[in-house]
């Protein structure tokens, strides 16, 4: 019996022996790695393209060669945040906290064990991304949590590779996206020990810019260039575009419809609504994985400013696709006005109904049309024409449009407010500058108690105009009172500009 026994017991030591030696070479054979290799470069360029599928297969192709480069999870980690920030799914947005937890987790360990520079980087977007998310998602105490541990990782990265281009990214629009925190939220800064500043911020991003080309984050370009154009057309509109960020616009229309509705945006913001419709009039990229149906809102609202009869079926299509809640109760306001222009007071009394039911009212736009809805008064027609003509840019029809207005015309308190201050907006516009600086007057001093935003927006504007004359004495003042009124239209989008303006004249 003893000799049967002794043959498995070797058996046994050699399968322990075998085993020993497995595991003890296991770690260095499946070592994790974080290397921007060039299929994950093209995947980068292609998921920021909206061209998911051919990103998949990318990524594919990199997990066959390298199955453990954490890279791979970090870019599909980028593309389920593109998938839940444009489409708004809220699985979309549930899938990505959870694919962002397990990758946050594996790659904050690998960077500080490797003292690896890009995954550092890595961990620090993705948290970024996790706040906006949360953020659109008004989950506000998730957001500053997120962003106060972006914050630690990016300083870390900072501070361990003081050299390193691509911390710019996320440093830069930290800043910006701290720099813009709307003033009922800043406490939540004081709590978490965090501040920004747009301007500075915006610099980064644009050093960042200039020292890729033809380097291994050249792959980036799309993605900053993305961010850069969304935060100036959110934060400074009225600013002039940066000459590289311009050519990079241009560029980048034609390949990549993110950077097309950036770029759309920012004209939009700034008046120039015959060039945002040529930009928005470029055929759709079909390739793309992702349909960005928020140029069909654009682009109805473009129409609409050039008062072609086109921009209603823009706007019902952007209904009828976009699955999210945002910009809807917009589109139904805009609708709405159409029909007021064509005469037709059912009409529009029908589509602010459908207004009052639609969508969210996270966006500045739709709490001003549903604030609209819910006052159920008509709008002049004649100040609405004004309005919308001076938006698109259209300053001598919008100035027309004031001036056919009687003397003996009757108007409530609030037509009363809006006339002297679009007069003001196209005098300005004009450079009559002086003139303008009278109606904005006007229309602060009668209008500070009310909760238009007609006050708020005139303290803005004459901020702006003595900045730009050098009085930053008086800038400050008509900054601060602006940022001191409360409850009107566009609160976030006036108080950013505000923040904006009391920064540059502190420099």
């Amino acid at each position: 019996m003893e000799r049967m026994k002794r043959p498995t017991s070797l058996v046994l030591f050699f399968y322990i022996q075998c085993s020993f030696v497995l595991f003890s070479v296991r770690p260095s054979v499946a070592k994790s790695t974080f290397r921007l290799t060039a299929e994950i470069q093209l995947a980068q360029e292609e998921i920021f393209r909206l061209h998911f599928i051919a990103g998949d297969s990318l990524l594919l192709l990199s997990k066959k060669k390298e199955s453990l480069n954490l890279a791979i999870p970090w870019l599909r980690c980028k593309q389920q945040f593109l998938q839940a920030f444009v489409g708004e799914d809220p699985k979309d947005y549930y899938d990505f906290k959870l694919m962002a937890a397990d990758f946050v987790e594996n790659a904050d360990k690998f960077s500080l064990d490797n003292n690896d520079s890009l995954a550092g980087f890595a961990v620090a977007e993705i948290l970024l991304f996790k706040a906006l998310l949360h953020a659109k998602n008004s989950e506000y105490i998730s957001s500053a949590w997120d962003l106060h541990q972006c914050h630690s990782k990016i300083t870390w990265c900072k501070k361990q590779f003081p050299d390193y281009p691509v911390t710019a990214i996320v440093s830069g629009a930290l800043d910006m996206v701290l720099g813009a925190v709307p003033a009922n939220y800043e406490w939540l800064l004081h709590v978490v020990d965090m501040q920004g500043d747009i301007e500075i911020g915006r610099q980064q991003m644009l050093r960042f810019l200039q020292t890729i080309q033809g380097g291994q984050y050249e792959c980036m370009e799309d993605e900053v260039v993305f961010a850069l154009a969304s935060l100036h057309a959110s934060l400074t509109p009225d600013q002039p575009v940066n000459p590289l960020l311009l050519r990079l616009l241009k560029s980048g229309v034609v390949r990549n419809e993110l950077i097309r509705n950036s770029w759309a945006g920012i004209l939009m913001k700034q008046r120039e609504n015959d060039r945002a419709l040529e930009v928005l009039s470029h055929p759709y990229d079909l390739s793309a994985t992702l349909p960005l149906y928020f140029l069909d809102y654009r682009l109805g609202v473009a129409r609409m400013r050039a008062f072609d009869k086109r921009a209603s079926a823009d706007l019902y299509r952007f209904l009828r696709n976009f699955k999210g809640g945002n910009y809807r109760k917009a589109a139904w306001q805009k609708l709405a006005w159409m029909r007021l222009m064509d005469g037709d007071t059912i009409g529009y009394r029908s589509c602010m109904r459908s207004c009052l039911l639609a969508g969210d009212e996270l966006m500045d736009e739709d709490r001003e049309a549903q604030r609209e809805a819910q006052e159920a008064v008509v709008p002049n027609v004649f100040l609405l024409r004004a309005r919308i003509l001076f938006d698109g840019g259209y300053y001598r029809k919008s100035l027309d449009e004031l001036t056919s207005i009687a003397v003996d015309f009757p108007l409530t308190t609030k037509d009363r407010l809006e006339l002297t201050y679009r007069f003001a907006r196209v005098l300005q516009c004009e450079g009559r500058e002086e003139h303008a600086i009278r109606y904005y007057q006007n229309t602060l001093e009668n209008g500070r108690n009310q909760s238009w935003y007609f006050a708020a927006n005139s303290a803005l504007m004459l901020g702006s105009i003595y900045e730009a004359h050098h009085d930053c004495s008086t800038a400050r003042k008509y900054y601060a009172v602006c940022l001191s009124l409360r409850r009107h239209d566009y609160q976030n989008s006036i108080d950013q500009k505000a923040k904006a303006g009391l920064k540059r004249c502190e420099h």
